[in-house]
């Protein structure tokens, strides 16, 4: 069952030993072949190589329930406006994503299809790939800068780097996390060039960030006279 015909039943679970299991491929209708043409979003220059992945949708459940039908979705080499699948049937929903070096992942669907002939084509603009280039440091004594090793960045609580001993973390992703944080235990961030409650508002080649220690408050002398006589 390698082509992109779907099968009825999709999926049918025996025992072992196990009975014999029959498959009715639905391959009477008609198909096409799809290409792709993939350009950098800001200046339209064409993307020679890139990669492509394509689901269909075969029981009509969402591209969800078809991801779990899929054994695996592995993008496949392509290039710019060559036919990068055949024997597509037109009768099925269909989900594509689009990959390429530094540039963000783009996806879409059989509307995002325009028929050229025989065949339909995708016309895809890829923004580059979203990144910051962090250093973190603090001050000495002496007002000096030192540079902060391990302090992390995260996603939610999903790791993405640690910083160096020269103080830098590079991130570059194919999409864009939103909001992130950084975390060293016993120390707080004082400021964060052109970052905004985690969120990239200005970028720049480097984005320094100041950490200071956390004030640690000894505790009151009243506190064991407070909520009572």
């Amino acid at each position: 069952m390698g082509d992109f015909h779907p099968w009825l039943p999709s999926r049918h679970q025996v025992s072992v030993p196990g009975g014999e299991v029959t498959f009715t491929c639905l391959d009477d209708g008609p198909t096409d072949p799809i290409a792709f043409r993939v350009r950098e979003a800001g200046s339209g220059a064409p993307i020679p190589r890139f990669r492509v992945a394509l689901l269909l949708d075969r029981e009509r459940r969402g591209v969800p329930a078809a991801a779990e039908l899929a054994p695996s979705l592995i993008p496949l080499p392509a290039r710019f406006g060559e036919t990068a699948f055949e024997g597509v049937p037109r009768s099925l929903p269909l989900h594509w994503f689009v990959e390429a070096e530094g540039r963000q992942a783009v996806e879409g669907g059989r509307a995002d299809l325009q028929r050229e002939g025989d065949r339909l084509v995708a016309e895809v603009r890829m923004p580059a790939s979203w990144w910051a280039h962090l250093w973190f440091g603090t001050r000495d004594g002496a007002g000096g800068q030192q540079p902060l090793e391990g302090v992390a960045v995260r996603s939610g609580t999903t790791p993405l780097a640690r910083s160096l001993g020269d103080g830098h973390a590079l991130l570059e992703l194919g999409y864009d996390l939103g909001a992130i944080g950084v975390h060293l235990e016993g120390w707080r961030v004082a400021s964060w060039e052109g970052f905004r409650d985690g969120l990239l508002v200005e970028p720049r080649p480097v984005h320094r960030v100041w950490i200071v220690r956390e004030e640690i408050r000894p505790p009151s002398r009243l506190g064991g006279r407070l909520g009572g006589r």
